[in-house]
């Protein structure tokens, strides 16, 4: 978790406290999780986009006569 330990997480906690108004902490943190959801999110989606690319490329059939020799040869190594 960003290498921030358990001590670190609760000084911050304690930090934020004071900083901020106690009736603005529950916003915050609603917003904070939201902004987490959404990196999450759209880190699952890259991840995702980049295995279907990886799967089609990998399915696709090759185009050119490099390509045919190319792809025979990956598989081939593959099977040995």
């Amino acid at each position: 978790m960003l290498g921030i330990g358990l001590p670190e997480l609760l000084l911050l906690l304690v930090i934020g406290l004071f900083v901020l108004d106690p009736e603005d902490v529950p916003e915050i943190a609603r917003r904070v999780g939201g902004w987490i959801h959404a990196l999450r999110r759209a880190g699952d989606e890259v991840r995702t986009g980049l295995e279907r690319q990886i799967d089609l490329k990998e399915i696709a059939p090759p185009k050119t006569q490099e390509e045919a020799t190319e792809f025979s040869r990956t598989h081939e190594r593959e099977r040995s």
